[in-house]
C-alpha cells in the first residue's frame, strides 16, 4: 500500500466540504467576518437560493491590500495569535479557514479597502490564481461567491432545490437580525427584498422577522446580576409553534443548539404546553468567555459549558420569574376588567328599579298580536312554545325564550344564539321522535319509537356548519362578504410571501385578501357563512407555517379544510350554552334528516344511543 501526499488543491476542497456545506454556509461564514469587523450594515443578496450567486457588503473595517492575499490561505486569521487564545474566544469567527474553503469550490472574490487606507484593492482569480490589484471602493469590504460547488459534482448534487436553500438562507438571517439587533440587514433576491431590518433594537428586529402578532404576545426578560446575564423575550403560554424554529438562543453573540438549553425550556412550559409544542424564544446569554468552548463543531453552532448547572438552574428560576409574574398580572387585569374594580362606581338600586320587565296582566294588550323584541330578534309570542313549569326537562326550557304557564308570564332574554333559530328551520310534517330535553345544557335528549338518544349538542352543531360549508364549496356557491373596513394582518415578509402566492385558493374558500405594503397584506372580504367566527389574526398564524411552495393543489387544499374544521368547531354552540325550543328543534330535525351523524369533523361522537332492548338489560328486565 502506498501512501499518498495529497495535492494541496485536494486537501483544501476535502477541507472545505467540513465547513461550506450549502450556500448558508457561505452567507454564515462571511456574516462573521461582517460582525468580527465591526460592521454595523450589512447587505446580502443571493440568486437560486445562493446556488449561483452570493454577494455580501459590510461597512466595516476592510482589509488592508498587504493581508488581501493572506485571507485565502488556509489557517490564515487575524482573532488568533496562540494557543492559549482558544480558551478566551470572543470572535464569532478564529479558525481562519472559511474564506479559504469557499474560495476553493467557488468563483471568488473580494473587493475591500481599509478605514485607515485612502484606496481599495480587488482580490480576485486569473487563470486559476488569485492576484490583488487597486479598485477605488468606500470603506468596507465586499464578498462575491458565484457557482458554489462548481469543481464539485459530488457535492453539488445533493444540495436542496432553490426554494430549500432560499429558506436555509432565510433561517440563517432570521437568527443573525436577532443576535444582533443594532446592525442593519438587507437581504434581496432575484424576487425583491425579503429582510430590511434597520438595526435599531431587539423591538424592531424581532417584528421585522416574525411581525406585530408575535411580538406583542412576548414577555421581555432582563437579569443583570452576577456573572451570568440573561436578557430577551419569551412567549406566553397562549401563544407557541409545533417545531423549535422559533427558539433563538444566543451565547455571547453566536446563535447556538445547546440541548440543556432546550431541556430547561421543556421543563418550564411542560405545566403549560401539551406535548410536541414550543415556546417562542429569543434569549441572549452573556457568560464569561472562559467558561465557554466554542471550538467543539466544525460550523460552530454547539458549544460546551463548564459550569452548566450554574447556567441552567439561573436560566430556569430567571425565567420561570418572569412568566409567573406575567401569568399573575394578567391574570389580575383579567380578574380587574371582570369586576370593574378600579372604574365602576357601586350604587344601591332599589328594588322597584331592579323589577324584571314582564307582560302586566291589567295593561290593556291583545297578546296575540303583540311582538316583543328579543337583542335583536323580532319573535313573536305565539310562536314561542307553552312549557308546563313542572315538566320532567323543564328547566333549561324554562330558562329560555319561552313563556311559563303558571302564575306569571315571565320573558327571559337568551339569544346568544339566536344564529340557530335564525336558521330556516326544517319542515315537520311526520315528526316521528319527541324532544325530552336539554340535561346539563350540553345533551339534547331525544326518543322515538326504538330508541333514546343523547346527542352532543356542539358536536352536532358543529357538524352542521362544517357540512354546509363543504357543500357551499363543492358547488362554487361560497358567498364572500365585503368587510365594511378591511382587516390588516402584520406579518413578516416571508409570512406574507406564503400567504400571497395561495391568494387564488383562498378565494375559492371565499377569503379575499390584497397586498399592502412590505409587512402586511389587507383581508377585504370573508366567507360569509363564517364571517360572525373568525379571528382572521388566528387564522393566517395557523396558515403561515406551512410552507406552500412546491406543494400540490391538494395538500393546499386538504390543510385549508382542516383548518376550517377548526373554524366550525370554535363557531359551534358550547356545552353549558341554553337554548329555546325552537333551537333544539333545529339541531334535531338536521340530526333525523341527515341519517345520524355519528361523528363531528374531528371525530369524535355526536351521539350515543340506547334501544328499548338496551334499557331493559340494564334494568336486568331482559338476560
Amino acid at each position: 500500500m502506498i501512501i499518498n501526499i495529497l495535492d494541496s488543491t485536494v486537501y483544501n476542497r476535502i477541507s472545505a466540504g467540513e465547513v461550506i456545506e450549502n450556500p448558508s454556509s457561505v452567507v454564515k461564514e462571511l456574516l462573521d467576518n461582517c460582525i468580527d469587523a465591526g460592521a454595523t450594515s450589512i447587505s446580502i443578496k443571493t440568486k437560486d437560493g445562493g446556488l449561483s450567486y452570493i454577494e455580501i457588503s459590510d461597512n466595516g473595517s476592510g482589509i488592508p491590500k498587504s493581508e488581501l492575499s493572506k485571507t485565502i490561505l488556509p489557517h490564515a486569521t487575524s482573532k488568533l495569535n496562540k494557543a492559549e487564545d482558544l480558551f478566551y474566544i470572543s470572535t464569532l469567527g478564529f479558525r481562519g479557514e472559511a474564506l479559504a474553503s469557499i474560495s476553493e469550490v467557488s468563483d471568488f472574490e473580494i473587493r475591500t479597502r481599509n478605514n485607515k487606507d485612502t484606496n481599495g484593492c480587488f482580490l480576485h482569480k486569473i487563470n486559476d490564481t488569485y492576484i490583488v490589484e487597486d479598485y477605488p471602493k468606500e470603506s468596507g469590504t465586499t464578498v462575491l461567491v458565484k457557482n458554489l460547488f462548481f469543481n464539485t459534482p459530488a457535492r453539488y448534487k445533493f444540495l436542496g432545490t432553490k426554494a430549500s436553500e432560499e429558506n436555509n438562507i432565510k433561517k440563517i438571517l432570521t437568527q443573525y437580525i436577532l443576535a444582533n439587533p443594532n446592525i442593519s440587514f438587507i437581504w434581496e433576491t432575484e424576487n425583491g427584498y425579503i429582510f430590511r431590518s434597520n438595526g435599531q433594537g431587539l423591538n424592531e428586529s424581532i417584528v421585522t422577522v416574525y411581525g406585530n402578532n408575535i411580538f406583542d404576545k412576548l414577555i421581555p426578560i432582563e437579569d443583570t446580576e452576577g456573572k451570568i446575564k440573561i436578557s430577551g423575550y419569551i412567549s406566553s403560554p397562549e401563544i407557541y409553534k409545533n417545531n423549535r424554529n422559533f427558539q433563538t438562543i444566543i451565547i455571547n453573540g453566536r446563535c447556538i443548539s445547546e440541548i440543556g438549553i432546550s431541556g430547561v425550556l421543556n421543563n418550564l412550559y411542560s405545566k403549560y404546553l401539551m406535548k410536541h409544542c414550543f415556546p417562542i424564544v429569543i434569549l441572549n446569554i452573556l457568560i464569561p468567555f472562559e467558561e465557554v468552548d466554542v471550538n467543539v463543531h466544525p460550523t460552530k453552532k454547539e458549544v460546551r459549558l463548564s459550569n452548566t448547572k450554574q447556567v441552567y438552574g439561573k436560566l430556569y428560576n430567571t425565567l420561570n420569574y418572569f412568566l409567573e409574574r406575567h401569568l399573575e398580572d394578567k391574570q389580575k387585569a383579567s380578574l380587574n376588567s371582570f369586576l370593574n374594580i378600579e372604574s365602576t362606581q357601586f350604587t344601591p338600586i332599589s328594588s322597584e328599579q331592579h323589577k324584571p320587565s314582564m307582560i302586566d296582566y291589567q295593561d290593556d294588550i291583545d297578546i296575540s298580536k303583540e311582538t316583543i323584541s328579543l337583542s335583536s330578534s323580532q319573535v313573536s309570542l305565539e310562536d314561542l312554545p307553552i312549557v308546563e313549569k313542572n315538566a320532567l326537562f323543564s328547566s333549561d326550557l324554562i330558562n329560555n325564550n319561552c313563556i311559563v304557564s303558571d302564575q306569571e308570564n315571565i320573558l327571559v332574554d337568551n339569544s346568544t344564539y339566536n344564529n340557530i333559530s335564525n336558521n330556516k328551520l326544517l319542515t315537520n310534517i311526520d315528526k316521528k321522535y319527541t324532544i325530552l330535553g336539554q340535561i346539563f345544557s350540553t345533551y339534547i335528549v331525544v326518543s322515538n319509537l326504538e330508541s333514546v338518544f343523547f346527542i352532543d349538542q356542539h358536536a352536532l352543531h358543529e357538524r352542521i356548519l362544517y357540512d354546509n360549508y363543504l357543500a357551499d364549496l363543492k358547488n362554487n356557491s361560497v358567498n364572500s362578504q365585503y368587510l365594511l373596513i378591511p382587516e390588516i394582518i402584520n406579518c413578516s415578509y416571508e409570512q406574507k410571501k406564503n400567504i400571497i402566492s395561495i391568494s387564488a385558493i383562498l378565494a375559492y374558500y371565499g377569503f379575499i385578501i390584497e397586498d399592502f405594503g412590505q409587512l402586511s397584506f389587507r383581508v377585504i372580504a370573508v366567507p360569509s357563512s363564517l364571517k360572525d367566527y373568525l379571528n382572521l389574526s388566528n387564522l393566517f398564524e395557523q396558515l403561515y407555517e406551512f410552507n406552500f411552495y412546491n406543494k400540490k393543489i391538494d395538500a393546499i387544499d386538504s390543510l385549508l379544510s382542516e383548518r376550517f374544521a377548526l373554524l366550525a368547531c370554535k363557531a359551534a354552540v358550547k356545552a353549558g350554552d341554553k337554548f329555546s325550543y325552537e333551537q333544539l328543534n333545529y339541531l334535531v330535525e338536521y340530526f333525523f334528516k341527515e341519517g345520524l351523524p355519528s361523528k363531528c369533523p374531528h371525530g369524535r361522537p355526536s351521539y350515543i344511543s340506547f334501544s328499548k332492548i338496551d334499557l331493559e338489560k340494564l334494568f336486568k328486565r331482559k338476560l
